[in-house]
């Protein structure tokens, strides 16, 4: 599944830390999951989406363009 993380951190500041840090996941899991390698269930996501305040559509929309 493809995701936008890496450009919304970018617009919000936030290093990859940051998110280890505010969603509490493992740092391969989290680099797995921005390679596109894994997909999050909808807890992780919503970790994801939370600690980048964003919406879950934001990161992981539907239909990418």
């Amino acid at each position: 599944m493809k995701n936008k993380i890496r450009s919304v951190m970018e617009g919000n500041n936030k290093k990859i830390s940051d998110l280890i840090r505010e969603t509490g996941l493992s740092k391969s899991y989290i680099y797995s999951v921005l390679a596109n390698n894994s997909v999050p269930s909808l807890v992780n996501a919503r970790k994801i989406a939370y600690a980048l305040n964003v919406d879950i559509e934001d990161i992981f929309p539907s239909n990418l363009d």
